[in-house]
Formats: C-alpha cells, sequence, structure tokens
C-alpha cells in the first residue's frame, strides 16, 4: 500500500513576507520557463555572420592594413621623426601570404632599403633625405596601387636614370637610386624574403681588375660602411653573381649570443654611497645599494648577476592593472534572449560589426550579449542614446578579428585609422569603456584638426579651437586639470620610469582610465556592475601585486577613493556640454554652442524689441552699457542656449531655453570676456570658475 503524500499549503505573504514570497513567484516562473526550454527539442542555432559595412584592415585584411599605415606615414613631418614613423615597413612575408604579387612586394623592399640611414647633422642633408624618403614612399604607394604593370615599373625606372620621371627628378642621385632599387629588386626575386639583403649591392669590375677571369665581371657584396665591404659572390652577369651565392654553402654555426651585463657602479652626486645600477628608459635605477667603496660595488656585481638580473626583471615587470577574470554582471537587464545582429544593428547603429574566422558562433554569441549590455549600461550612464556611441556611425565592432595573443593581452583596443573597437575573443580584463573613450578622443580630435589619428586630448591648450566648441574644449580641458592636479599623473609617471617609451602619462591614457571610474561610479548610481565594460584592479588588489619592489602609493594607475569625486564632477560638466541629434538613422554627438550662428538664426525666430519682456531688455541694456556688446533674443529649441558672434560682437540668447536667462547670458558674457580681456579671461577661468563648477557638481552628486 502506497503513502499517501503529505501537502502542505502556505499563505505566502503571511508566512514570509512580501518581498520573500514575490522572489518565491518570480524564481518558479522562472524555473517553469527553464523546464519548458528543456523539454523543447533544440534547433540548430543558426551562425552569425558579419553585418553592416566590412571595417577592413584586419589581420586577414592585411595589405589594406599597410594602407592604413602609410596614410598615417604620410601626415608625419619627415624630417622630425625616424624612418620607421615616416615609411613604416610592412611584413613582406605576410604580404606575400596574403596574395600580393612577387614583383609588388620585392619593388616595395627594394624601394625602402634605397633610403640610406638619416643624417644626425645639417639641415640641408635632412632635408635631401626627407625628400628621398617621400618620393619613394610615394613610388611604393602607387606600386601597391596597381599604377603600373611589372614591365612598366621597369620603364619607370630607365626614365629616373634619364631624369624623364615624374618621381625624384630633383634628386642629385637619382640614376644611382634607381639602379639600386633595380638590382636589389632582383636579389630579393631570387633570394626570396627570408633574409634582409638591404646590404647586398652589386659592383661592376674594370677589365684590369681580373684580367683574364671573364665570368668575374660582376661583384656581389655585402657593404660595412661606405668603403667597407666583403665579397660574397661573383658571375659574369648579375643573375650569375646572385644565384652562385644562393647555392653557396652558407650554412656556418653561429657563435652563442651572450647577454650583454647591463649593470655599472655609480654614485649619485653629492653622495657618500656607490650603487650598482643601470638605465632604464630615461632613468639611472638603483637595483643593488650601498656600498662604501666602488670596488665592493664591483666584487658584488661579478659574484651576483644573476641575481642582479632576476632583480632588475622584476623592477621592470608592470603587473597587469587589470583583474584577470570577469564577474558576472549585475543588475537589471535590457534585454530578453539572445542578441539577433539586427536587433544589434538598430540598437547602436554601428558602421560594421566583424568577427574573426576562429571565433566560434557560441563565442559570437556571447560577445554579442556581453557588448550589447556593456554598451546599454554605458549610454544609460552617460545619459545619452545607445545610438550615440556609434558616433554618427563612423564607429565599428571587431570581434577577435583583429587582436592579438601574449602576456595581458587586452580584451579591447581601438584603431583611429579604420575607427574600429576590436573585442577579444578570451575573456580578460574589461577595457571596453576605456576604448570607447578613445574613439570619443579622436571623434573630436578628428573634427579639430581633420587628422584621422588626432587626439582631442592632445589639444586643449590651444585657446581659439576652430572646429571644435570652446564649451566641449574647456570639458576636456576641465578634466584634464583635475587629472594633473590630482596624485594620478605623479603616480603615471613613476611606471613611465620603468619602459623604454612613455605610456601610462599619454593624456588619451590618462583620460581613458580616468572615464573606467567615472563610468563605474555611476553605474553604481543605478546598481549596476558590468565588469566586460569596466574592469580594473582596486586599489587593495594593485598592492598585492605590485610587491616586487613598487609601492601602491606610488603607481596606481587609476584615481584613487579621495580623487574620484572630483574626476566625477569634472566628466560631468564635459558630458553636460554634449548634445545630440538624429540623421536618417545616425545619432551625431555636437554641443550647442558649435552650431554656426547664421544656421541657428536661419532655423528660428528672431523676437522684436516689442515682444521682449522686462528681464530681457534689463540683460540687454545691461550689457550694451557694461560691456558694449549687443544682445539679440530668438526662440528655438530648449536645448540651445546662446551664442556670441565674435565677428559682429553680437550675444544671441533663446527665450525657449530650458536653462535660466541669467545662467545663458554670464556663459555667453565669459566668451566676451576672451575676447576682449584675455588677460582676465585666462586667470578667472584658472582660480574662480572651476572652483565653482566643483563645488555646484559636489553639491548635487551629495
Amino acid at each position: 500500500m502506497s503513502k499517501k503524500k503529505k501537502t502542505v499549503e502556505y499563505d505566502l505573504f503571511a508566512d514570509f513576507g512580501a518581498v520573500d514570497a514575490e522572489n518565491i513567484v518570480a524564481g518558479a516562473v522562472v524555473k517553469a520557463a527553464e523546464d519548458a526550454r528543456n523539454q523543447e527539442p533544440r534547433k540548430k542555432s543558426q551562425k552569425i555572420e558579419e553585418f553592416g559595412e566590412k571595417i577592413g584592415g584586419a589581420r586577414k585584411d592585411l595589405y589594406t592594413a599597410y594602407f592604413d599605415l602609410i596614410r598615417v606615414a604620410i601626415e608625419t613631418e619627415v624630417e622630425e621623426v625616424p624612418l620607421s614613423k615616416s615609411f613604416p615597413a610592412p611584413n613582406y612575408k605576410k604580404l606575400l601570404e596574403s596574395g600580393v604579387e612577387s614583383w609588388k612586394v620585392d619593388a616595395v623592399r627594394a624601394l625602402r632599403d634605397a633610403i640610406p640611414l638619416k643624417p644626425k647633422k645639417y639641415s640641408w642633408r635632412i632635408r635631401e633625405w626627407a625628400e628621398k624618403v617621400s618620393v619613394l614612399r610615394d613610388m611604393s604607394v602607387d606600386v601597391l596601387e596597381n599604377k603600373w604593370t611589372a614591365e612598366e615599373f621597369t620603364d619607370e625606372l630607365e626614365k629616373m636614370k634619364s631624369r624623364e620621371s615624374e618621381y625624384g627628378s630633383t634628386l642629385r642621385d637619382i640614376k644611382f637610386v634607381a639602379q639600386r632599387v633595380e638590382d636589389t629588386m632582383m636579389i630579393y626575386k631570387v633570394m626570396g624574403h627570408e633574409q634582409d639583403c638591404s646590404a647586398l649591392v652589386f659592383a661592376e669590375l674594370e677589365p684590369y681588375d681580373y684580367g683574364y677571369a671573364e665570368d668575374r665581371k660582376i661583384e656581389l657584396r655585402e657593404m660595412h660602411g661606405a668603403n667597407r665591404y666583403r665579397i660574397l659572390s661573383y658571375g659574369e652577369t648579375e643573375s650569375d653573381a646572385i644565384e652562385r651565392y644562393k647555392n653557396q654553402d652558407r650554412h656556418q654555426e653561429k657563435m652563442p649570443r651572450t647577454k650583454k651585463n647591463p649593470f655599472k657602479v655609480y654614485s649619485w652626486k653629492y653622495s657618500n654611497y656607490y650603487f650598482i645600477g643601470c638605465k632604464v628608459g630615461m632613468e639611472y635605477v638603483e637595483i643593488q645599494s650601498p656600498f662604501e667603496k666602488s670596488a665592493e660595488a664591483y666584487a658584488y656585481l661579478n659574484s651576483h648577476l644573476e641575481e642582479l638580473e632576476e632583480k632588475l626583471e622584476k623592477y621592470r615587470d608592470i603587473p597587469y592593472e587589470r583583474e584577470s577574470e570577469n564577474t558576472p554582471r549585475m543588475g537589471e537587464l535590457k534585454r530578453t534572449g539572445d542578441v539577433t545582429p539586427k536587433q544589434f544593428q538598430e540598437t547602436f547603429g554601428f558602421r560594421g560589426v566583424e568577427f574573426g574566422t576562429w571565433v566560434e558562433n557560441k563565442n559570437r554569441q556571447e560577445n554579442l550579449n556581453n557588448a550589447y549590455d556593456a554598451l546599454t549600461d554605458m549610454a544609460e550612464a552617460l545619459n545619452l542614446p545607445p545610438r550615440a556611441l556609434s558616433l554618427n556611425g563612423s564607429l565599428g565592432l571587431a570581434f577577435g578579428a583583429r587582436g592579438r595573443g601574449g602576456k595581458n593581452a587586452p580584451i579591447a583596443h581601438y584603431e583611429p585609422v579604420k575607427v574600429v573597437i576590436n573585442l577579444t575573443k578570451n575573456k580578460g580584463a574589461g577595457s571596453l569603456g576605456h576604448e570607447w573613450m578613445h574613439s570619443f578622443d579622436n571623434y573630436f580630435g578628428r573634427k579639430e584638426k581633420n587628422s584621422v589619428t588626432a587626439m582631442i586630448t592632445h589639444s586643449t591648450q590651444e585657446k581659439n579651437p576652430q572646429n571644435v566648441s570652446a564649451e566641449v574644449m574647456e570639458g576636456f580641458r576641465l578634466v584634464q586639470d583635475v587629472i594633473n592636479r590630482s596624485g594620478l599623473a605623479e603616480r603615471c609617471k613613476n611606471l613611465d620610469k620603468r619602459r623604454e617609451k612613455c605610456y601610462w602619462t599619454l593624456p588619451e591614457e590618462l583620460m581613458a582610465r580616468a572615464f573606467e571610474v567615472y563610468l563605474k561610479e555611476k553605474l553604481k548610481e543605478s546598481g549596476i556592475e558590468n565588469d566586460y565594460l569596466v574592469n580594473y584592479r582596486s586599489e587593495e588588489s594593485w598592492s598585492k601585486a605590485t610587491e616586487n619592489g613598487f609601492k601602491m602609493e606610488e603607481t596606481y594607475p587609476y584615481p584613487k577613493a579621495t580623487e574620484i569625486a572630483d574626476i566625477k564632477a569634472a566628466f560631468d560638466y564635459l558630458f553636460d556640454s554634449i548634445r545630440f541629434k538624429m540623421h536618417d538613422k545616425n545619432c551625431e554627438l555636437y554641443s550647442s554652442s558649435a552650431e554656426n550662428i547664421n544656421e541657428l538664426v536661419k532655423e528660428s525666430k528672431l523676437l522684436f524689441a516689442r515682444e521682449l519682456n522686462s528681464e530681457q531688455k534689463a540683460l540687454q541694456k545691461m550689457s550694451e552699457e557694461v560691456f558694449g556688446v549687443e544682445v539679440k533674443y530668438f526662440e528655438g529649441a530648449t536645448e540651445l542656449h546662446g551664442r556670441f558672434d565674435e565677428d559682429r560682437d553680437i550675444v544671441y540668447l533663446n527665450g525657449k531655453s530650458e536653462t535660466s536667462l541669467d545662467w545663458a547670458f554670464w556663459h555667453e558674457a565669459f566668451h566676451v570676456m576672451k575676447k576682449h580681456e584675455p588677460e582676465l579671461y585666462d586667470d578667472i577661468l584658472t582660480h574662480v570658475e572651476r572652483h565653482e563648477v566643483f563645488s555646484n557638481q559636489l553639491d548635487n552628486s551629495q
């Protein structure tokens, strides 16, 4: 006989309380939905493909990626930068593997090899060198852009020898340059691109050099300076010489390379001790100290070299600034189920979204979901429409299509040339917010400088911006000033002392890391935590990771808890100055004060004197008497406040503005002062205005 199951009835709201009861009911609904899904036959998921415009420049698009490097190089001042910046060298082997014709790769490499070392002195020599770089770089671009066939390029070199070519006709040694390119192309055609052949040259011998040796008319030499060389091979023709060299048995055993000892014994000026140290970047670092006598230091150096090398390695090993894993997102979810490509594109309007060929469909869906959640969270934190994050449809996204692995490889990086953020396949520290700030920085930098790689953070000290509104420029300047006044900049200097090149103190990097902290604080206000968007080490975590000679208080690369309030207030000021407007499906970020006054008046209704109220008339009279500036009123969109027309000394104020009339007037009066009393303007800007901004922002945040 089976036992009857005992049933228990609960009054949920009486026995558990309202909150617990609601949670139980909600949990039951979720559990029922999961059970229903498990009972349904599983459908094969459809593969997520790339959507939107093709971004290009990924590793699978190496050919176009090199063009991007050249585009940036063309904008540089050749005389001011090394050859690697003005004429970057591609990976020739990879170009061949990506399908570029072999003669084109030979030509590009030969053109670059024909450039001598950059002179270190005499301006006229540097100018000649820069001209040669420009000419040969332009030729390499034309080669890759299919201006010539292989035969036509050979004809172009012959024209250069006779100065009948448009390329390099003014170069003094144009004939020699053309011949060198022709010879080097032949060498690479035979030898391939496994080795560097830039030092190999052909030398034509006179009959009396070798007399009866008819097969030795041409020598292949390896140059070791202007007049020093080593003979590698010979032949009756250049082809004979290079073929003989290729077929020689040159595989001799190489001597093992020994690690150069970087350490020396030093003594600081006015100090009474010696130390063992080395130069790291621009700084001399104490590795072992103190020693009373230099002989003691040298004896220690000779007997403890491995120990010193370990100490140096620890000193230079800067820990990764992010946590190794992302914790699950916390907060209300804005989506139901998996995000589709169509939904993602309609929500954000990115220029294009790409996936790496090795990113499986499961990871593609996971990346789409994580990115969707992170971007909607960021839009809410910044009080912007989600479509505004694609920067008027100019920004692209790539998942695992452009990144590279390695130690501390980030989950995201930004490419200004292609205007794309790459999110890597592997889960790691979330830096999507960091990289979006780089794209935001570059968005306004492009507007101001009309340069693909420009960052507005490099231009904030300019007092008269041309293409970006003064309001936006002041917002960026305000954030930078807060960063520089805090301890963040000084701590990052201590990190850069451990590097060969500066990174931590770059303006764009300081701005992006401060923005991460701002984002995290804004998300907290909504009860949201999203490590995919922002995930950096806390002060405590950084302290634990920096026990190898660092002091946390001297190197923490993010704003500390005591510095966050000022950082938050400054970013609030910046984003309060940003407005947005729709263009078809795209959303453009701008500032109302950036609108051209003629367009503003054209779209709005100017008010006559009889239509003004007493407050408007009083401000108008006071402005004319005190500032000598005319005030006119109009009725326009509420997000427009006012504008100072510098050319005609007229202040335009919007009677329908969402802000008070007093605020709009004194804001524009400040711009009047900037024009007529620049010294007073700078003084007030430094000592008064920013203090008031912080006070107001802090009051609002508390």
